[in-house]
């Protein structure tokens, strides 16, 4: 039982992961720059369901397609290590209290938009403080307003789902 759960957690990182990256290259228009709204990070808490094989599967996934980035693809492929991972790590731990979900994904999109505002301003002289407002409301509502969203729509279905696999 304990190793076909490794194995569904580690199958959902990669599938995670690889959605990820195809929705933003997909989207890749509003997924990058100043203005950005990326459908695909409502993905991210979804890990809350998978552990840390489905964080890492998403973070990878994140980080290849920021390889593709008109910003900087070294500096953005850092993004996910250095400003998504605490606050994945925070929706993980606080995954059984929906108060404090919704708090480390709050906390997840104030530091990827400081991340994102800074490479923003650093390579393109764009103003740090607009482009952290403009990007965190983009990762507020992708994030935190459609994960919500989707995490209540799934959040019955998947242990179902996982215990019907594994007998």
């Amino acid at each position: 039982m304990e190793k076909t759960s490794k194995t569904k957690s580690l199958a959902m990182g990669v599938l995670l992961g690889a959605l990820y990256f195809t929705m933003t290259y997909t989207l890749a228009p509003i997924s990058y720059m100043d203005i950005q709204f990326r459908v695909s990070e409502g993905l991210k808490i979804l890990s809350v369901f998978f552990g840390p094989w489905a964080i890492m599967g998403l973070l990878i996934g994140e980080m290849l397609v920021n390889l593709l980035s008109p910003i900087s693809a070294i500096l953005d492929a850092l993004s996910p290590w250095i400003a998504a991972l605490p606050g994945m790590a925070l929706m993980y731990r606080w995954r059984k209290n929906l108060v404090r979900l919704i708090g480390g994904s709050i906390i997840h999109d104030i530091m990827l938009s400081a991340w994102v505002a800074t490479m923003l301003h650093a390579v393109f002289g764009l103003p740090f403080y607009y482009t952290w407002f403009t990007v965190f409301l983009g990762e507020l509502a992708s994030v935190t307003i459609f994960g919500y969203t989707l995490y209540m729509s799934v959040r019955k279905m998947i242990p179902r789902m996982l215990e019907s696999g594994s007998k």
